[in-house]
């Protein structure tokens, strides 16, 4: 549990007894702040501001942006996809909110291969893994392919058969 305490533009939370640290600036003063928990978290906002969230460590907006920069898709070595597809990605954050997805990739059209992804996004610090998106062979719904279980790994290889789409 966490004792916190807004003044003016500050987020303090206490550590020793009654002895408290900064734990976030830039509120817009003069606004109160109204708390509640959430999977361990402490989540505030004062409806001007963008939601804050703290974890015990660190103090973080709530938001997420979801991923803005292209990644590519290409024909890999022998594989078991044949057809039109195209792919997106999401960013998962810490306590499990999921962002709207990139922009598609451009249609790649394997026969018999695998697709390699590269340059997939990675997000901001909050940011605990990322979900890639796929149509099946000429399909214009895209369905969930794989997780990656973290913030930095940029490439992915694709193999799995349309049913096997989540």
């Amino acid at each position: 549990k966490y004792l916190l305490s807004v003044t003016s533009t500050n987020l303090y939370v206490e550590g020793a007894v009654g002895v408290f640290a900064s734990a976030y600036s830039s509120l817009t003063a003069d606004y109160a702040m109204d708390f509640t928990t959430l999977a361990n978290l402490a989540i505030g906002g004062n409806g001007i501001d963008a939601p804050i969230k703290y974890n015990g460590t660190t103090c973080r907006t709530l938001k997420c942006a979801a991923p803005s920069t292209t990644f590519s898709s290409a024909t890999g070595s022998a594989g078991n996809l044949t057809g039109d597809y195209q792919y997106q990605v999401t960013f998962v954050t810490e306590s499990g909110a999921e962002t709207n997805p990139s922009s598609s990739t451009t249609v790649v059209s394997p026969s018999a291969d695998q697709v390699n992804l590269t340059n997939i996004p990675t997000g901001s610090g909050e940011v605990s893994s990322r979900k890639i998106y796929r149509t099946t062979a000429g399909g214009t719904v895209f369905y969930h392919l794989d997780t990656i279980n973290d913030n930095t790994t940029t490439t992915y290889t694709d193999d799995i058969i349309d049913s096997n789409l989540g």
